[in-house]
């Protein structure tokens, strides 16, 4: 049996290489925030980003609305923090940003929430709404394939395809704070 067979279980099927993964994690107490991160991580799980392809987060995930299963949780709306459909679906696509960068794709959408969130160090978060997206391009002259994951208190995004030899290290420095 080779590596690649060894490695293949059901969050790797094809056996690839893992490139990067990045875990986030979250109140279980928040019932609606927990349902709506399953719900956006099962959407996403599974996926495969063709050589030179790209993915969009809300294409994939879809509308946020309680037909789709979603439901209320705090989300930050015009620099507040209020109830709607679809709150902690940002922290899949934040997870998600993280794990892509780290696995050397690039971000060709991504917008920051107005304020900072709690799960991820300043500068690394990926807001989704119906107006914004998060949009990621692969590079690579691979496919490349991703699991989503939601386990006790968190969720993890890990990346699989071809290791060519490189390390990706997101750096969050904060250089000025507008009041």
């Amino acid at each position: 049996i080779s590596s690649a067979e060894n490695a293949k279980d059901k969050n790797n099927p094809y056996g690839w290489e893992k490139l990067s993964a990045y875990t986030t994690y979250f109140n279980q107490n928040d019932v609606g925030r927990c349902e709506n991160i399953a719900i956006a991580a099962s959407l996403i799980d599974g996926v495969t980003i063709q050589p030179y392809g790209e993915f969009s987060f809300n294409a994939t995930v879809g509308k946020r609305t309680e037909e789709a299963g979603f439901q209320q949780a705090k989300i930050i709306m015009n620099g507040e923090y209020v109830l709607g459909v679809g709150g902690g679906v940002c922290q899949v696509s934040t997870t998600l940003y993280n794990a892509a960068l780290k696995s050397g794709l690039t971000a060709t959408e991504f917008h920051p929430h107005t304020l900072q969130v709690s799960y991820v160090s300043p500068s690394r978060d990926a807001m989704v709404s119906t107006q914004s997206d998060l949009k990621l391009f692969n590079p690579h002259a691979h496919a490349v394939y991703l699991s989503a994951k939601v386990f006790g208190g968190g969720v993890q995004i890990t990346f699989f395809g071809k290791n060519e030899g490189y390390r990706y290290e997101i750096i969050s420095k904060i250089v000025a704070e507008v009041p």
